[in-house]
């Protein structure tokens, strides 16, 4: 795909790779570093690359699951970064702080919502942008409030711990869900419904064109 962008004058590219997923073995890691270097090799090409760590999110398959503590992204950061320095690539890392707070904040209950009250009290403005981010300030606000950011964000949940965003219905199951987080703990995908069998996400209890799929497949 690289060459034939250069075949057609392109010789600028933008990648984008994300670090941390739960299924991840370190030979991926390795996999990043060596494609940069084979894209290198290519000649006349400006590479700009962008890693960000994988976040756990409410509601997908992957809510169970822990995120990388800071001290194992800085590592992944440091194998991906290993030997690319006198290539020239422009290599951006989302700072591995900013992460673990989006992590907390996505997947806190109420008691965070103190801790950002004192964050914000203490000067934290527009953490969003990395001038403004400071991890120190908000580690001092969950302190303050009594918190573990590692209870929110470097644990695997229990299969029927109770979370703060089940009060919201989105109409796929947490039962599906769950399915899903033991497939993909195997490596397993799950084929579209829209040209496959149905996968019985709950959907099809709400969705006309979902319910007679499912009728016709018996789910």
């Amino acid at each position: 795909m690289l060459s034939t962008a250069l075949e057609k004058g392109w010789n600028s590219i933008k990648l984008y790779f994300m670090v941390g997923l739960p299924t991840e073995a370190p030979e991926d890691i390795h996999a990043i570093r060596d494609l940069l270097k084979r894209a290198f090799k290519l000649g006349r090409l400006r590479l700009r690359v962008g890693i960000s760590p994988f976040v756990p999110k409410p509601h997908t398959a992957f809510q169970w699951s822990p995120q990388l503590t800071l001290e194992e992204l800085e590592k992944k950061a440091e194998i991906v970064k290993e030997g690319l320095g006198r290539m020239g690539v422009a290599l951006s890392w989302q700072d591995p702080g900013m992460s673990l707070l989006e992590g907390v904040l996505s997947r806190g209950d109420r008691r965070v919502g103190k801790a950002v009250e004192l964050a914000w009290k203490s000067g934290q403005r527009f953490d969003a942008w990395n001038e403004c981010f400071n991890l120190r300030g908000w580690m001092q606000a969950f302190e303050g409030a009594s918190i573990d950011p590692s209870f929110y964000a470097h644990r695997e949940r229990a299969s029927d711990e109770v979370f703060p965003w089940d009060v919201v219905d989105i109409g796929v199951s947490r039962a599906f869900l769950w399915r899903e987080y033991q497939r993909a703990s195997r490596s397993k995908g799950t084929p579209d419904c829209r040209s496959g069998p149905c996968s019985g996400c709950g959907l099809q209890d709400s969705n006309p064109a979902c319910q007679e799929k499912a009728r016709g497949q018996g789910c």
